[in-house]
């Protein structure tokens, strides 16, 4: 503005004045204008970091903060139970293996079985149905690491072994 005023003192006529006011306004102008753009940016910006909730930033990063540290508890108790669960999982069937079979020469059809369930150490049951024209009957034995509880009949035997060579 001092160069204006200079201008004026110096005798140039008012019409030389007047174009440089305008030109000064202009350039004023624009750079409102960039800043309003700058302005609608920044609030779309904001806009777009607050999800479109209602209150100022602050209360958002609060709320933000909140969920993130419940979300923080909830992970903990999850690890926790996942733990519990990974403790478990030894004891739980690992291997299984059914074999289905005649046990009488004069019964067809495969009725017999014999199912084992063993966890990672190997232990576990051995279940067989004996299947005969008149009746079935179910018997069960141990299994701790690989080695059975009682004498196991041929297929039993076989089941056992097939299921501990998966």
């Amino acid at each position: 503005m001092d160069s204006l005023t200079k201008i004026l003192a110096q005798g140039h006529n008012t019409s030389t004045g007047l174009l440089l006011i305008t030109v000064v306004c202009a350039v004023l102008f624009l750079l409102c204008l960039t800043l309003l753009s700058k302005v609608s940016h920044l609030n779309r910006r904001i806009h777009a970091l607050t999800m479109g909730t209602e209150g100022n930033l602050e209360q958002v990063l609060t709320q933000h903060l909140q969920t993130v540290a419940q979300n923080t508890h909830r992970i903990h108790a999850i690890e926790q139970a996942v733990g519990v669960l990974q403790a478990q999982i030894p004891s739980c069937v690992q291997k299984s293996h059914l074999i289905r079979y005649d046990a009488f020469d004069n019964v067809g059809g495969s009725q017999s079985f014999s199912l084992v369930l063993l966890d990672n150490q190997q232990s576990g049951i051995v279940l067989s149905g004996v299947y005969n024209r008149m009746d079935m009957r179910v018997y069960a034995k141990y299994v701790e690491h690989g080695q059975p509880s009682q004498p196991l009949s041929d297929e039993e035997a076989r089941v056992v072994r097939e299921c501990l060579s998966k």
